[in-house]
């Protein structure tokens, strides 16, 4: 697949974006804010003020953060299908990698929505190892040049109906996607809601209501300090949500795995050990590990 050598600049992409973010996150705001200008976005993104869920009278088993999520995403949608241009819808702890730039421009000129309702820049992925060791060489054949345009020209879009993800971090939508979305979250939406709004569109994809797809690599991925002080709650007291966070963070364009993850991913090892050296634990992931590699065989 050739690469995208005279993508339009930034201004000129036919798509509209809006980020969400609640009032009292004026601290993600800005940052967010500061990479569309460096990004030569500013002009492209609008802020859509998030639903505080806490203020929310809802009987739902979800938490009143995830409440207001779903509230956000359903509002969003119901905006982005009443529009003329396909939107990019994102919420505020988002980071933009260096080939989401033309992936976009890819996205859009081949008209890759008319085939998704919905496409995600980046997914939670499922724990398969085999899936994980597909994954792996599409990964390392889309990244093989450097050069972002060379890599938006490799990119996949991943088939969700049978996959298990979740994630709703950053996403396109065409209007007409829009419009078969957000009936079937304001019908979720009048039960409560029961389920949360990434659950909800995995279900709706696995049962053939919706097209879901992903963009493989990952052209975006979340700021890995936000799942301490996620806005949907419950996420700061359980390390599991961050180990698959850091999982999908590997997958992304642009992932440092050095610094700050490296930091992350030790932290995690020595609360997985639980106290003590657990040698057999360690031994075992270094052997998944050869399995993902490029030269390990299935027989």
């Amino acid at each position: 697949m050739a690469g995208v050598p005279d993508s339009p600049p930034p201004a000129l992409l036919p798509y509209r974006g809006v980020f969400i973010n609640l009032d009292r996150a004026g601290d993600r705001r800005a940052t967010l804010e500061r990479q569309f200008a460096a990004l030569g976005l500013a002009a492209r993104y609008r802020r859509f003020p998030a639903i505080d869920g806490a203020a929310l009278k809802r009987k739902s088993p979800l938490r009143p953060g995830e409440v207001g999520v779903f509230a956000s995403h359903m509002a969003a949608l119901e905006q982005a299908a009443s529009e003329t241009l396909p939107t990019h819808i994102i919420e505020d702890d988002a980071v933009f990698g260096p080939a989401f730039e033309p992936a976009a421009a890819m996205l859009l000129s081949r008209d890759m929505l008319r085939n998704c309702d919905i496409l995600f820049t980046e997914i939670q992925l499922p724990l398969n190892l085999q899936g994980l060791k597909v994954l792996k060489q599409q990964f390392d054949n889309a990244t093989a040049e450097p050069d972002p345009s060379a890599i938006a020209g490799h990119l996949q879009v991943l088939d969700l109906s049978r996959m298990s993800f979740a994630c709703a971090t950053s996403y396109f939508v065409s209007p007409r996607g829009a419009a078969q979305l957000a009936p079937l979250l304001r019908k979720e939406w009048d039960k409560g809601p029961t389920q949360a709004v990434d659950l909800l569109i995995r279900r709706e994809a696995q049962e053939g209501r919706i097209r879901a797809g992903s963009l493989f690599p990952f052209v975006t991925t979340i700021d890995l300090d936000s799942i301490f002080n996620s806005t949907a709650g419950g996420f700061a007291e359980r390390p599991s949500p961050l180990a698959v966070t850091l999982l999908r963070y590997a997958f992304f364009v642009g992932a440092n795995l050095d610094g700050h993850a490296a930091e992350l991913l030790a932290g995690l090892g020595n609360w997985a050990d639980g106290g003590r050296e657990d040698k057999q634990r360690r031994f075992v992931s270094e052997v998944l590990g050869i399995i993902l590699s490029r030269r390990f065989e299935m027989f």
